[in-house]
């Protein structure tokens, strides 16, 4: 059985383990796309990337004619990518995963010319699964997926985080050292019990909408149970890196406000004595595009470190800096240079701590640098 999902994001890593775990013929082979020609064909289960050169990559690695294909793709982009990718590959089945038709970064809004067209691409992208041997899951907290989807003619599987009005939502969710716990019910009948791995209100949605995938698919509850508790966080998600002075090192990949609300919103609720953040935006132009939603989110923090902007394939045409940001954050501290992040980050440490550094960039290295400091 050949198995390609397309979406390298949390919940499809759900699903890989889900469907890895409920049959012992697949292997759970998780690869970026630069390393898919190395692949070959005998490829049973492959998370990937949704990028247009990955259909190439695919073709000549051997991969093509799938059993399944899965559209995991909540931004509007690589929701065009993937249904492509699930065309040109022959998928005999297809589901495909509708979220927020509403987040639109800043570079998309060349091709974008409002939330209508948004949605209208969301639409256009649900209507390529096959009538026949397809499902649409979708978010129903989503309002602009509800209107998106509103009348189409596939089968269509909405989740929600409580609503009982959608085919499948949570029950009886509760906390335990931030760890979730709850029943998922499909139809009015407890589908699974799951006892999560991960923190966070978005990783029991990220569950849930693995849960209904498997569920239109035949699995049954015991293996969405199995694979939701193997489950312990994609990389650059909430990632446990070490420990430095007391203090705990964790690293994220968000970059967008909703992504980093919804992180320091969970990260608030751990239980730590201070959430110190080190931020590196991403982007010169989404970071002026969404200026005042960064402020806020970031306000969340105790501390908030602001390190200089990721220009990733820009120039700074708009002279913004993260100094700026720092400038209308209380208490925030603006960093040049990672090495000047790292060494704010071991003066600040401090027993009971918990220090994120976020962003798409290289961040990450800050926080490395600290943790290699007590290995020396």
């Amino acid at each position: 059985m050949k198995i390609i999902i397309a979406g390298a994001y949390a919940i499809g890593t759900h699903l890989a383990r889900l469907l890895s775990r409920s049959n012992e013929e697949i292997t759970l082979i998780d690869e970026s796309e630069e390393r898919l020609a190395s692949i070959g064909s005998d490829c049973d289960l492959l998370t990937m990337l949704g990028k247009p050169t990955s259909l190439h990559i695919l073709r000549d690695a051997g991969v093509a004619d799938a059993d399944l294909f899965i559209a995991v793709t909540p931004v509007e982009s690589t929701n065009i990518t993937a249904s492509i990718l699930a065309k040109n590959l022959g998928a005999k089945r297809t589901v495909a995963r509708v979220d927020n038709p509403e987040y639109m970064e800043p570079q998309a809004q060349d091709f974008f010319k409002d939330l209508g067209d948004i949605q209208h691409s969301f639409r256009s992208f649900a209507e390529l699964v096959p009538q026949e041997t397809g499902h649409v899951v979708a978010n129903y907290d989503n309002a602009s997926a509800r209107t998106a989807l509103n009348g189409l003619d596939r089968p269509l599987f909405w989740f929600s985080l409580h609503d009982p009005k959608a085919d499948c939502h949570a029950e009886h969710i509760t906390w335990a050292d931030g760890l979730p716990s709850f029943d998922i019910v499909i139809h009015g009948e407890v589908y699974a019990h799951v006892e999560l791995k991960v923190s966070g209100e978005h990783n029991i949605c990220n569950a849930l909408a693995a849960a209904s995938a498997a569920y239109v698919l035949g699995l049954p509850g015991s293996a969405v149970e199995t694979g939701l508790a193997g489950f312990t966080g994609a990389g650059r998600r909430f990632e446990y890196k070490g420990e430095y002075h007391g203090a705990k090192v964790y690293d994220d990949y968000a970059h967008h406000p909703d992504e980093l609300h919804a992180l320091l919103t969970m990260a608030r609720q751990l239980g730590y004595q201070r959430l110190v953040v080190a931020f590196q935006p991403h982007t010169y132009s989404r970071t002026a595009k969404l200026f005042d939603r960064f402020v806020e989110e970031l306000k969340l923090a105790d501390v908030a470190i602001l390190a200089e902007i990721y220009a990733a394939r820009e120039q700074n045409t708009m002279g913004i800096s993260s100094a700026d940001l720092a400038r209308n954050i209380p208490g925030s501290v603006y960093c040049s240079t990672l090495d000047k992040v790292t060494a704010q980050l071991r003066e600040l440490a401090r027993p009971g701590d918990l220090i994120l550094t976020v962003g798409a960039g290289d961040i990450y290295r800050a926080g490395e640098k600290l943790l290699s400091e007590t290995e020396g």
